[in-house]
């Protein structure tokens, strides 16, 4: 076959399977892309997620403290008032 495309100095053969590899490489090249484009959305969304779990979790325990130190502040004053009011009278 190659002899005969020798002979007949036909080039069209070699020409389209040049640009069917150059087709082929662009193809792949777009499926590189759009995989690695997928690969860092997802690993942003994934990012985010954990800062905003990280951000709520910080939040609640913050929270928390609030609410202890406020139930401790209340427990606190109620005794130095019952001290106050009638200070021979036992705390418990």
């Amino acid at each position: 076959m190659l002899q005969h495309l020798k002979e007949k100095k036909d080039v069209g053969f070699f020409t389209s399977v040049a640009g069917l590899m150059q087709q082929c490489w662009y193809e792949r090249l777009t499926k590189i892309v759009v995989v690695a484009v997928v690969v860092v959305v997802v690993v942003v969304v994934v990012i985010i997620i954990i800062i905003i779990i990280i951000i709520m979790v910080m939040v609640t325990i913050t929270i928390m403290i609030m609410i202890t130190i406020t139930i401790m502040v209340i427990i606190m004053r109620a005794f130095i008032l019952r001290i106050i009011n009638n200070p021979l009278l036992p705390l418990l």
